[in-house]
């Protein structure tokens, strides 16, 4: 059996790119590059895929597409965490907590707090313009006073958290877990890339938070330690033709075994064409059939230029519904 091939879509400067990237280092899982611009258009994915949802990471594996980090996390442990060759799995302990946590308080509560400390003259007009609208609170418009004020009880509970455990890292294991790359991945961010907060995370370790800069410091050497070089760049034409080769098989194998529960609320139904929009920031739909939906999963069939491909979302986060053109008739 070939190994599976994994391409991940993105570009540096994006945390949540690092963060997927980390979770690929420390599960050891062999993949390639396909570089975005961090600004729309994205044709590698719009004109390529047919994928028109606009956040950063997007991942593939074979001819099944993810969207949304989550999700794209949760498969990659599935498939490859504790298996031979690969790392440990990263939700060996209160697996579904952790996922929990990381989505509701990293991924948008500190996050948030985050973001809302980037220094405007450090951002181009350009992206400045593309992300207008992009979230509730229009860029730059955050306090910085605000966002640090509601910074340190984030941070105080962290240290808590950190006296508490058995370990250095927040599950009392040996070895970093979800929550560990998912509550450090902003901080990290906010520490050696907007440099923001110097007061309460500085560089040389002697802070108001001593736990919390020492996990940090052994999550990003951990996860360092299990980097093993760059991993190699794909064009957006040999990656289009990577997944698209594996897509058709893909949903034909979902085609015959998924579906829609009768009693699931929305009432919709297998085969119908849908919209999948994030609820909270870039609100840009995904349409396509709906070939499954669970209750923690939402699966697509969407049809680009080469052929078919499976686009997964995850259920949580994101609305799924009949266009607005259609309902209406």
């Amino acid at each position: 059996m070939s190994k599976p091939q994994v391409i991940v879509y993105g570009y540096n400067a994006s945390p949540f790119y690092q963060k997927l990237l980390s979770v690929l280092a420390v599960l050891r899982v062999e993949h390639a590059i396909c570089a975005t611009p961090p600004v729309m258009p994205r044709p590698m994915l719009s004109e390529e895929l047919g994928i028109t949802y606009r956040r950063i990471p997007v991942m593939a594996i074979d001819g099944e597409v993810y969207c949304d980090t989550s999700i794209a996390i949760e498969e990659l442990d599935a498939r490859f965490g504790g298996r031979q060759g690969h790392g440990k799995s990263l939700f060996a302990v209160h697996g579904t907590l952790q996922k929990r946590l990381v989505a509701h308080w990293s991924d948008r509560e500190v996050f948030m707090l985050a973001a809302g400390l980037i220094p405007l003259q450090a951002l181009s007009k350009e992206f400045i313009e593309d992300r207008k609208g992009f979230a509730a609170a229009p860029i730059g418009k955050a306090s910085p006073a605000l966002s640090k004020s509601q910074l340190l009880t984030h941070l105080a509970s962290l240290e808590t958290m950190l006296s508490e455990s058995a370990s250095q890292y927040l599950m009392g294991t040996e070895t970093p877990q979800y929550l560990d790359l998912g509550a450090a991945f902003a901080l990290h961010w906010l520490r050696t890339g907007l440099k923001a907060v110097p007061e309460l995370l500085p560089l040389d370790g002697n802070g108001p938070y001593p736990k919390v800069l020492a996990w940090l410091t052994a999550v990003d050497g951990y996860v360092n330690s299990c980097r093993s070089g760059k991993p190699p760049r794909i064009s957006s034409s040999d990656a289009a033709d990577a997944i698209a080769k594996a897509g058709a098989a893909a949903v034909q194998k979902v085609q015959d075994a998924a579906g829609v529960s009768a009693s699931d609320p929305t009432g919709l139904q297998k085969g119908d064409v849908v919209e999948v929009t994030p609820r909270d920031s870039g609100r840009v739909p995904q349409r396509g059939a709906l070939l499954a939906l669970s209750d923690r999963r939402i699966t697509l069939r969407v049809d680009g230029k080469r052929g078919p491909v499976l686009v997964h979302f995850p259920r949580a986060f994101f609305d799924v519904r009949v266009p607005k053109e259609q309902a209406k008739l």
